[in-house]
């Protein structure tokens, strides 16, 4: 599944994935640029010389935009009285499916973490958020964090996240990865 995209602003109106969708890309403490190119849970990992190193994938099923779909993008889109500037980028041929990486994370010791799309349970909020996966420099996948987690460093060892605490706060939350 292939994924292609289109900005258009106008009238105030961003629009949402997928049509605003471009290469997610990270670089990490080691100068190695990770860029996931395609809709696909794929990320090609570049050297500092720029020569490929790997790519990284995993087998994992996209969400498929359906009508439905469109058409609540749409009503987020527009508003109500008046014309939509976004019928015409809706009209649009979009891609099949959204994109699966959302957002990548590179951290000083090579390790990354990337944020899945494909596990929200509403693709149409684009306030929600999927889970990180962790891999290590090598490319090797390491788990999973919440999506209500967000990672700041990682070295393999120890892992550092702000995390929402009981009085809804945002606190520096540590942990040790064995």
């Amino acid at each position: 599944m292939k994924s292609r995209g289109l900005a258009l602003f106008g009238a105030g109106v961003f629009l949402e994935p997928p049509y605003n969708h471009g290469v997610t890309w990270a670089v990490d403490g080691l100068g190695r640029a990770h860029l996931a190119p395609t809709g696909d849970y794929a990320l090609d990992v570049y050297a500092p010389d720029g020569s490929v190193l790997r790519r990284v994938e995993m087998d994992v099923s996209g969400i498929r935009i359906d009508d439905g779909l469109r058409e609540r993008w749409r009503e987020r889109a527009c508003r109500p009285g008046g014309p939509c500037p976004a019928d015409q980028a809706m009209a649009l041929p979009g891609p099949e499916y959204l994109p699966v990486v959302e957002e990548i994370w590179g951290f000083g010791a090579g390790h990354i973490a990337v944020r899945r799309a494909d596990k929200k349970t509403d693709p149409a909020d684009r306030f929600e958020r999927g889970p990180w996966d962790l891999f290590d420099p090598e490319g090797a996948f390491l788990g999973t964090l919440a999506a209500d987690v967000r990672p700041l460093w990682f070295d393999g060892e120890t892992l550092l996240t702000i995390e929402r605490g009981e009085l809804n706060v945002e606190q520096v939350v540590m942990y040790r990865v064995r």
